[in-house]
């Protein structure tokens, strides 16, 4: 098996900053949908202003340590990998922290541990949000639906694959090289 050189299913760090503009779009959507439908983000969020600017300060330090922590918990739970496969860092020339993982996977693998964070830190509190009507929940999962956008690049980049193709993570891209004759 070897792994090929193309870049197709790969992004630059650049590339998937530009991608998360348009994600603010569907994302200040369901902010704007849960603003009609309880009336409180505004006002919540204006009248402790304090308040919020150290919890979205709290969340985006914490939170994006835990979401790259999600990437590699999956993809060694679903890729029957052990941690020692596993980097966790952060990119400080682009102020991004990653998650890689240079073993061996299929694709359905990288897909998961791909979606997990968008999916536990995005989606799920921003549906408890609507659900309970809370705004700092909501809030939250609004930030790491955001944060997802670039995660979301990938999937998008990578879903024509079979899903027992093998793949591995990008050494310096976001996204995967293909690993041929795998799958």
């Amino acid at each position: 098996m070897s792994v090929t050189d193309n870049d197709r299913y790969a992004v630059t760090i650049g590339w998937a900053y530009v991608y998360s503009l348009v994600w603010f779009v569907p994302v200040g959507g369901l902010a704007w949908w849960y603003q009609q439908w309880w009336g409180s983000l505004a006002d919540d969020l204006r009248a402790r202003p304090g308040w919020f600017l150290l919890f979205l300060l709290v969340s985006l330090v914490v939170g994006s340590g835990v979401h790259e922590l999600i990437h590699g918990w999956t993809w060694v739970w679903l890729g029957g990998l052990s941690w020692s496969e596993v980097e966790i860092g952060v990119k400080w020339r682009a102020l991004t922290p990653y998650a890689h993982c240079g073993s061996v996977m299929t694709a359905r693998a990288y897909w998961w541990g791909t979606a997990m964070p968008g999916i536990v830190m995005g989606l799920v509190p921003v549906g408890l949000g609507l659900w309970w009507g809370n705004d700092w929940v909501m809030v939250f999962g609004l930030i790491f639906t955001l944060a997802a956008a670039g995660d979301v690049l990938i999937l998008l980049k990578t879903w024509s694959l079979p899903a027992r193709q093998l793949v591995r993570d990008h050494p310096s891209l976001a996204g995967c090289l293909v690993v041929e004759g795998g799958g």
